[in-house]
């Protein structure tokens, strides 16, 4: 395995993470690096180079997946507590 290009690969992989919104509607790049982002994508990368692609994908999945849905979870629990 060739860790460097893993560790370019996760960095490619961060950056996007870290953009967002201002006020007027811009597209922004962050000032913070995103390491969170960083080593979930190293950890993806050595998972293609492990155990292939497809479980990579899959694992990558799930984690967007259960990110939706502590998203959907907030904005239900923030829809309750806005009713009482």
């Amino acid at each position: 395995m060739h860790w460097g290009t893993g560790i370019l690969s996760a960095t490619i992989f961060a950056f996007p993470h870290n953009l967002y919104k201002d006020k007027k509607g811009d597209l922004k790049l962050g000032f913070s690096f995103p390491l969170p982002f960083l080593t979930s994508g190293i950890y993806y990368w050595y998972l293609n180079r492990t155990r292939g692609f497809s479980f990579a994908f899959f694992s990558h999945s799930l984690n967007n997946l259960e990110v939706v849905v502590a998203i959907i979870g907030n904005q239900i629990s923030r829809k309750n507590n806005e009713v009482k």
